[in-house]
Parts: C-alpha cells; structure tokens; sequence
C-alpha cells in the first residue's frame, strides 16, 4: 500500500522542476516520509535532468516550514489555491540562489 504520493513536472525550457500534490497519509506523518522524498526528488532531478537548476513548490501555508527546513524559500505572497491558503516557494539545487 503506497504511504505518500507526490509528482515532478520538469520545465526543460526554464531550467526548473515543479514539485507537486505531495502528500503522506495521516498515520506516517512526522516520520520523515515527506523529508526522505523531497531528497529523493532532488536526487532524481539532479542525476536524470542535470540542467534544471531550481526546484518550485506551490506550499500550502501551513507546510511552509517543512519546506523551509529543506532549503526552500518563499518568492510569492500568500494566494489561494482551491480555497487553501499557499505561497510560492523555490530551491536553487545548487546553492546559489536567482
């Protein structure tokens, strides 16, 4: 039975990879899971798509700091996505950031 689920659009175009719909069930929250795909994520951009260089996630607000706590930062205001509050958040893979 599959724990957590998410995708990866890559936008070649951009250099970019848009991270979205991750999620893990209720019962396996705060055990790492969501930790342990976002560096699978980032492992698999970095070795199948080696020119995309950052990494963007529509957060929903209250998972803000989760996705701080993995490098991301915030570049949006606050907007609503089906009526859940989110912000706009980015990684550059490499450190540098735009």
């Amino acid at each position: 039975m599959p724990i957590a689920a998410g995708r990866v659009i890559i936008e070649e175009r951009y250099n970019t990879a848009q991270v979205e719909r991750l999620s893990v069930l209720p019962q396996f929250r705060r055990k790492q899971i969501g930790v342990q795909m976002m560096q699978t994520v980032e492992k698999f951009i970095r070795e199948h798509h080696p020119d995309v260089t950052h990494i963007k996630i529509n957060a929903q607000t209250h998972a803000i700091p989760f996705y701080e706590k993995q490098g991301y930062h915030v570049t949006t205001p606050e907007f609503m996505d089906n009526y859940i509050p989110h912000r706009a958040m980015e990684k550059n893979l490499y450190g540098v950031q735009k």
